[in-house]
């Protein structure tokens, strides 16, 4: 944590350049936050950007982490406000992504991310609780299965193949076919998870 960096001591930098910037990205959301729409990790357009709820999620999951680096570093009043930042943003998600039972992509309603591969990672990180919304994620993949008995990450919604997204938005993704394998194991359901694992390492 004391080691030297472009911006001074790795802990410093991390809390000053990583932690600040991202709150910074956050806005208020129904007594909570959420981090502010932005195109995430998924490739999308700057004008298509939306408020993703694996971003709020990414966001809790790197607070709540953060603040036991700060322990370590012995900076308590850094790790008593990433704890309450972690805990606003918590109380976000579950306004902003947890609506009528399910679990959405993102806070703006459509049908591309009504159900989207990335609700996994969010389920295996604990951050979405509740078994019945949990239930419910794992039976709406099967609206994302393909021929190969994998699974995309969205449903697509450009119909015209010259466009790139097209395809993009067609296809498995083997992270999405890892994490509901992960996820099938954790609720008992081991057959399916190895099922799934199987199918992948003999096409590899």
């Amino acid at each position: 944590l004391k080691a030297a960096t472009y911006r001074g001591p790795l802990y410093e930098s991390a809390r000053d350049f990583i932690v600040k910037p991202l709150l910074a990205n956050t806005e208020k959301y129904d007594g909570g936050r959420i981090v502010a729409a932005d195109t995430s990790i998924w490739e999308e357009h700057q004008p298509d950007k939306k408020h993703f709820a694996f971003s709020t999620a990414m966001a809790i999951i790197g607070l709540r982490e953060f603040a036991e680096v700060a322990e370590r570093a012995g900076d308590e009043p850094a790790r008593t406000r990433a704890l309450a930042d972690a805990a606003l943003l918590q109380k976000g998600f579950d306004a902003a992504f947890i609506r009528g039972g399910s679990l959405r992509g993102t806070l703006e309603p459509g049908i591309k991310n009504d159900i989207d591969g990335a609700l996994l990672p969010i389920i295996n990180f604990g951050i979405a609780r509740d078994p019945k919304v949990i239930r419910d994620t794992v039976d709406r993949m099967r609206l994302l299965e393909v021929a190969s008995g994998g699974y995309r990450r969205v449903r697509g919604t450009y119909t015209d193949p010259k466009i790139f997204e097209y395809w993009y938005e067609q296809e498995e993704f083997l992270f999405v076919d890892f994490q509901l394998a992960e996820l099938l194991r954790r609720l008992g359901r081991e057959g399916e998870a190895d099922a799934m694992l199987q199918r992948i390492v003999g096409k590899s």
